[in-house]
């Protein structure tokens, strides 16, 4: 059935992608915070409430839902029906669709926690910018920046192939399949003012 093919689609793409790590805690050399500031703390949305965040005494948590529909084709078409399929990838993200009539309802959620200080994750600040430091493995680090705005605050990653390329150039990496790099101090801010961790997603504070 096409929606099965469609979710299965949409698990594959979320496993892909090429996982850029650090060697170090970002920025290198860089003391670290405890936490952060107070006035940080509190809940975020999205300008299309598809995202929030939540920021909390050494923690950030990312929460994400998406939902569309499609018509089926009449070689796809299926028996109307109202009842709900979920499927649960893993405790963090779940599937599920609905098929009314010719057509099919989609939508999935998760939950990333984006940083944890009581599992190891480690905050820097530089420059203006947070560094999540998220702990993968032994030398092996997930780095996020956070920046605050007026009114919210900005997440931004490392994304695509014109953030690698840069952090290749940056610091003298030169295979291809290398993703785990380790930038000097020096370097990461030139990799910030290059409009690095382009991968960005602004967050509006939640009303209380």
């Amino acid at each position: 059935m096409k929606a099965f093919t469609l979710i299965s689609s949409i698990i594959l793409l979320m496993a892909c992608g090429e996982s850029v790590r650090f060697e170090v805690a970002q920025p290198e050399g860089v003391g670290t915070q405890k936490d952060f500031p107070k006035r940080l703390y509190g809940e975020y949305v999205t300008g299309n409430d598809s995202s929030k965040l939540l920021i909390t005494n050494g923690r950030i948590i990312q929460y994400t839902r998406a939902a569309f529909a499609e018509k089926q084709d009449s070689v796809d078409r299926v028996e109307p029906r109202d009842d709900s399929t979920s499927v649960e990838v893993n405790k963090n993200f779940s599937l599920n669709f609905k098929v009314r009539g010719d057509s099919v309802f989609y939508g999935w959620s998760s939950y990333d926690t984006l940083f944890d200080a009581a599992h190891g994750d480690l905050l820097k600040k530089y420059k203006g910018f947070y560094f999540l430091n998220r702990r993968m493995a032994n030398h092996s680090w997930e780095v996020t920046t956070l920046t605050p705005i007026e009114g919210g605050v900005t997440l931004g990653a490392v994304s695509g192939a014109e953030d690698i390329r840069k952090l290749r150039n940056l610091t003298n990496t030169p295979s291809d399949s290398i993703f785990l790099f380790r930038p000097t101090k020096e370097q990461l801010q030139k990799f910030l003012r290059e409009n690095g961790f382009s991968e960005q997603t602004t967050y509006l504070r939640k009303p209380r």
